[in-house]
């Protein structure tokens, strides 16, 4: 009952939290590859996206990497 919950909510973060998840669940060297894309606006939003998270399980950063497979 409890992975249900967590997997339940995992299906209800914004499309922001779930791009936050991803770069965390990246890792640093990824992450920064991929920012080097970017302008520094949506860095900006990233960054502030992932300060605002407060905890992230495993089944979370599972389950958005699976979305961007």
């Amino acid at each position: 009952m409890f992975d249900q919950e967590e997997a339940e909510s995992a299906e209800e973060l914004s499309a922001r939290a779930r791009v936050a998840i991803l770069m965390i669940a990246l890792g640093q060297e990824t992450t920064a590859e991929v920012m080097k894309y970017m302008n520094d606006y949506e860095i900006e939003e990233i960054a502030q996206s992932i300060s605002e998270l407060e905890i992230v399980t495993t089944e979370q950063e599972d389950q958005v990497l699976e979305e961007f497979e």
